[in-house]
């Protein structure tokens, strides 16, 4: 594992501190918030750092992905919780406008994404999202279930590969738009 010093820390930390709120931004409900996620970033940076420090830039980046979703999710499992806990009276309490609008410039990062995909894995994924089980994708795409699993994981490399070249592609729009 490799090391990195206090002084590299803080050269990356001056470089890429910035770029990385913005790009957090884009996940989280509030700026402090994608704040905090991206100081977390650097933290685990310092703690475990990448094999390859040249590739630092996109190791930070799907951390800071990670580290939002994973906010999301605790988000959701709250939310979840407390529906449980008020009574039914209480249930139609709606999101806040800021929590909607994340919601929303999620879901279409992501069906951005997903149209990108090649109908098979598009469905694939949106099935097995949905709370498929294995058998059940097989026997609705008319597939061997001893393939479904390696299709889906397949297609979330897939996925995965596109989301990060959107990203790239909005970050460059993003700066040409400020130049």
């Amino acid at each position: 594992m490799s090391k990195i010093s206090r002084r590299q820390l803080d050269q990356l930390f001056d470089r890429h501190y910035a770029e990385l709120v913005r790009y957090a931004r884009r996940f989280t409900v509030s700026q402090e918030n994608a704040e905090d996620i991206t100081q977390e970033a650097f933290i685990k940076l310092y703690q475990k750092p990448p094999e390859d420090l040249d590739k630092v830039l996109p190791w930070l980046r799907i951390v800071v992905q990670r580290l939002a979703f994973d906010e999301y999710r605790k988000f959701l499992q709250f939310q979840h919780h407390a529906e449980k806990w008020y009574s039914d009276d209480h249930r139609e309490m709606a999101l806040s406008a800021e929590d909607e609008a994340f919601r929303v410039a999620a879901s279409n990062q992501v069906n951005k994404v997903l149209m990108q995909l090649p109908d098979r894995d598009r469905r694939i994924l949106l099935l097995r999202h949905a709370g498929y089980s294995y058998r059940e994708i097989a026997e609705r795409l008319q597939l061997e279930q001893v393939q479904i699993g390696m299709m889906i994981l397949r297609a979330m490399k897939k996925f995965q590969e596109l989301w990060m070249r959107e990203d790239m592609w909005d970050e460059r729009q993003n700066q040409n738009a400020t130049l």
